[in-house]
């Protein structure tokens, strides 16, 4: 996963975010911008901090099959769908 300033069109995050072990589905970002989320088919959430990239949230087996979407509700807690035809809410303590 890479970030871009869309101001200066800079890489701002590139090679921190790779510790999926398989395609990335999707993202969403927290109401503050301050962190995202991604799923993927390797069946893990992760919630990246902007400001400190090495720090994460990793949600484990969060979805059989992948993980299809994200979607913060507000700062501490995102909902999840997978492949596995469930929807699931987390409770994430910010990474900051």
């Amino acid at each position: 996963i890479k970030l871009w300033d869309l101001a200066t069109f800079e890489t701002k995050i590139s090679g921190k975010w790779v510790f999926h072990t398989s395609t990335v589905t999707c993202l969403s970002w927290a109401p503050s911008s301050l962190y995202v989320a991604s799923g993927s088919f390797d069946q893990s959430i992760f919630v990246w901090s902007v400001l400190k990239p090495m720090k994460k949230i990793q949600i484990k087996f969060s979805h059989k099959g992948g993980v299809s979407g994200v979607g913060f509700i507000d700062e501490n807690n995102l909902a999840s769908t997978g492949n596995d035809g469930n929807c699931a809410t987390w409770d994430v303590t910010p990474v900051a």
